[in-house]
């Protein structure tokens, strides 16, 4: 039997949206396999919850949830942010792309809602992102070199080399695709996992 966790992350005090909660009970339900959630928050709101964190920050409340991953016999690390909604089918999917690590699509929630996936431009050996065009985004697996942790699904062979760290002057996703990069991981976009991403209380879709 497939078992994976599935991690949310949450800041303190957050109430979890009704359209999140919604979509990760479908997710859940549909998934074969055992798929626990674990909540990394200090309030629980009488949603159902196996595990409870304090989190201090977003690394520090993934590397408490890669602990205790690690600590158990999980193949699989899904971790979605609270602010975003995932079809009932995306683990199923991620499943199917067959990577150390694959990613569902996913616009950032700021103007101009970029796409939260990108490419490394081969010919420099510096950061530099190559948006993803309709080409692209009609392949159903697409490496991509850069990603956010929105919706994710991680294999243990990953975390049990690579943690999560706090950003400097990048975000803790872009810090862990990197030291996955260097680790020689890679990353597949789902495409067909299209995920909203919740804005004061609207859904930005892709």
């Amino acid at each position: 039997m497939i078992k994976g966790l599935i991690v949310v992350t949450l800041r303190p005090n957050q109430k979890l949206d009704s359209r999140v909660i919604h979509s990760l009970e479908d997710l859940q339900e549909k998934t074969p396999g055992c798929w626990p959630f674990y909540f990394a928050t200090d309030s629980p709101y009488g949603y159902p919850i196996d595990l409870i964190i304090k989190r201090k920050n977003l690394a520090s409340a993934l590397n408490k949830a890669r602990e205790v991953f690690l600590d158990d016999d999980f193949s699989y690390f899904v971790h979605i942010e609270s602010d975003t909604t995932v079809p009932f089918f995306a683990i199923v999917e991620m499943l199917e792309a067959n990577s150390p690590i694959a990613v569902g699509l996913q616009r950032l929630k700021y103007p101009p809602y970029n796409l939260s996936c990108h490419k490394q431009d081969p010919a420099k050996d510096y950061i530099s992102l190559i948006q993803l065009d309709e080409d692209d985004l009609s392949q159903r697996f697409l490496p991509v070199d850069w990603y956010s942790l929105g919706c994710i699904l991680i294999k243990r062979e990953v975390l049990e080399e690579v943690e999560f760290k706090p950003g400097i002057g990048y975000g803790v996703d872009w810090m862990f695709a990197e030291d996955c990069r260097k680790k020689g991981f890679k990353c597949i976009l789902c495409t067909r996992v299209k995920c909203g991403h919740i804005k004061d209380g609207k859904i930005i879709e892709v």
